[in-house]
């Protein structure tokens, strides 16, 4: 079976979809969030790169955190 049949198949499409809008909606709320930071620091006169640093590291953090979890089995 290839990669490209599973898109064929009634049961893998929906979560096919629900994972590509869930990454999408994460990267474009990510951007926005930081260009949000970038342009107001601009008029601020503050060091951006910084600002732009913190925040990108604010989103990452929580997929290490999660990614790392193991619930404990019995």
């Amino acid at each position: 079976m290839s990669q490209f049949s599973l898109l064929k198949q009634q049961r893998f499409l929906p979560f096919f979809v629900t994972q590509a809008l869930g990454a999408f909606n994460d990267n474009l709320y990510k951007n926005f969030i930081l260009l949000i930071v970038v342009f107001s620091s601009v008029y601020s006169q503050t060091d951006s790169n910084v600002l732009v640093n913190i925040a990108a590291a604010l989103f990452i953090i929580p997929f290490f955190i999660v990614s790392y979890w193991r619930p404990i089995s019995r």
